[in-house]
């Protein structure tokens, strides 16, 4: 099954950077939905019942309601709410926000600008040591 991903973040060119290291690694192993902000992220989590084993999500969005804190937080809660495991990874060009974005359950925290690969290393690393993802996927 593939590993179903949310990438979140106001900037287009981040989103298409993301998508398109993920996909070139883990190929159809991966099927990713992009979203430019928090309030859609939110409600596309809530109204699915949170479809997602991974979710990347910037903290720093333009926010109506909800911002990437708020994706952090509704994703480990609903989570919890529906006995389901998910990892989210946080990033931000703010080192402030760290301790933060881990009290609300992110759990790799990656602050930009990054490398696509750094993306990538982390998230075979934390999934191999979880023991989420088969071994030909990392």
């Amino acid at each position: 099954m593939p590993l179903q991903t949310l990438v979140v973040d106001d900037e287009e060119q981040i989103r298409n950077i993301i998508k398109g290291a993920l996909k070139k690694r883990f190929k159809e192993d991966i099927e990713i939905i992009t979203l430019s902000n928090g309030d859609d992220a939110v409600k596309d989590m809530t109204d699915k019942e949170l479809p997602y084993d991974l979710v990347i999500t910037d903290i720093n969005m333009p926010k109506d309601m909800f911002d990437g804190f708020d994706v952090i937080f509704q994703a480990k809660e609903l989570a919890k709410k529906l006995e389901k495991d998910v990892i989210v990874f946080a990033m931000s060009g703010l080192s402030e926000n760290y301790d933060k974005a881990f009290e609300l359950g992110a759990d790799i925290y990656l602050e930009k600008p990054f490398l696509p690969s750094e993306l990538i290393s982390l998230i075979k690393a934390f999934f191999r040591d979880k023991k989420y993802l088969p071994p030909d996927l990392t």
